[in-house]
């Protein structure tokens, strides 16, 4: 009898520890700090720096234009290239909008090429004009030449519109002496001869879609930097807007998930690299009618902010929604990185807004810090032998290439360093892939 009483008492007793254990198991919130290996990588408490929507918009190329009809790019990241956009912003003076139209053909000028069809109104702030004073029929800009008109000798800027197929002539205050200086007075070692490898038949060659690429080999830097990680558990605690205890976390395929129900962020250790998904958010037009550049912009400020150089690269409407791009730049070179487990490109933040709502945010969790550990200066092949070398690739489809770009390619073998390697990379169908040369060039 007193052992079965036994019996009856140990089972009643395990059964307790059980639901002990089962409740400490379901209410456990893991110290988030604790989880991730911070062996080799440096941890940051701070934020990065909030930006200006206008501050991610940059042209990706400035063209000189000779009246000779020859070209040639500068380099961009070079004290010239910022030089002469600020000059060309801050000289410009918009005047008259009632200009006739003018053959551009023959005309030194210098061109800029921006990697998508800009608002309106962020280009006529960086003249320093609202667009509500300045009225012209183009909602969005591709491209703008600046030019000495052969007419009246003064200064116009030409502004076009590829979607549309439209132009429009500006008048500008800008003296013209100041223009010719801002031609001729590149150093040498900012400037490359240029050739046009692809362009669609047109009148104007603004709305040629010209596709500029260097013709001769150049001299790039390689380099190395160190990285530092961004605080997770701050970032959550924006996302899951302000909680105090952010939602427990769960494994699953290597990664670390974070979820409120309605929620998800998802923590990829071994590339650093964030995804929060809002599914549930979407609630149809967006009212405010604001660009989905300033969302992300907004959105990115809040949380987690900008750390590294990043540019505003593509924007596009898709179905139900609207998806922005920013790029990470070095010295003014774009930087690619594909994971070999999907495929994806995590050297980007990308911000997906349905209506009013954002319901995607995608963004890497380092920086670089300081200084390159090392920057050995290589060289690449040309632009023209990169364009070359896809014409002449099984693999790659010549009408649809849009774009040629000598890039970084970014190889993080570990989490506390990361190489950035020249690289030509070619964009079709809306995704960059690198330029597949017979023979790897010497690194």
């Amino acid at each position: 009898m007193r052992y079965e009483q036994f019996k009856t008492v140990a089972l009643i007793a395990l059964i307790g520890l059980s639901l002990f254990f089962t409740y400490q198991l379901w209410t456990f919130q893991p110290n988030i700090e604790a989880l991730e290996d911070s062996s080799n990588v440096q941890t940051e408490e701070m934020f990065g720096t909030e930006r200006d929507p206008g501050e991610l918009i940059a042209p990706e190329q400035v063209v000189l234009h000779s009246s000779e009809g020859t070209y040639s790019l500068i380099k961009n990241g070079s004290s010239y290239f910022s030089h002469v956009v600020n000059q060309l912003f801050a000289e410009g003076q918009l005047q008259s909008i009632n200009r006739d139209y003018e053959d551009i053909s023959a005309v030194s000028g210098i061109e800029l090429i921006f990697p998508d069809a800009v608002p309106k109104e962020f280009v006529l702030k960086q003249f320093g004009i609202d667009h509500e004073d300045f009225r012209f029929n183009l909602n969005a800009i591709d491209r703008m030449f600046v030019y000495v008109s052969p007419y009246d000798g003064g200064v116009n800027i030409q502004f076009a519109s590829l979607e549309n197929e439209s132009l429009f002539t500006v008048g500008s205050a800008m003296d013209p002496e100041l223009l010719t200086d801002l031609l001729e007075s590149g150093e040498e070692a900012d400037i490359e001869e240029a050739v046009i490898v692809k362009q669609k038949g047109d009148d104007n060659k603004l709305l040629q879609n010209r596709l500029y690429v260097s013709s001769e080999p150049q001299k790039v830097r390689e380099k190395q930097y160190e990285l530092a990680r961004l605080d997770i558990g701050q970032i959550n605690q924006r996302l899951f807007s302000g909680a105090s205890d952010v939602p427990r976390q769960n494994q699953l395929d290597g990664q670390n998930v974070y979820t409120d129900g309605s929620r998800i962020v998802t923590i990829d250790q071994r590339l650093q690299y964030l995804s929060y998904s809002y599914p549930f958010a979407a609630d149809g037009i967006d009212t405010n009618n604001r660009h989905i550049i300033e969302t992300a912009a907004e959105f990115v400020n809040l949380n987690g902010g900008w750390t590294d150089d990043y540019k505003a690269s593509s924007w596009a409407a898709r179905d139900n929604s609207e998806t922005v791009d920013f790029r990470m730049m070095i010295d003014g070179i774009p930087v690619f990185g594909r994971s070999s487990s999907d495929n994806k490109d995590r050297m980007k933040i990308t911000v997906s807004r349905s209506g009013t709502q954002v319901i995607q945010f995608e963004r890497p969790l380092f920086h670089l810090v300081g200084a390159p550990l090392q920057d050995p200066e290589v060289e690449v092949p040309s632009g023209e032998a990169a364009a070359e070398a896809l014409k002449a690739a099984t693999s790659v489809n010549w009408d649809d290439v849009t774009d040629i770009r000598l890039g970084y390619r970014a190889d993080m073998e570990n989490n506390s360093n990361a190489n950035f390697v020249p690289t030509w990379y070619y964009e079709s169908q809306n995704t960059w892939k690198r330029v597949p040369f017979d023979e790897e060039y010497k690194q």
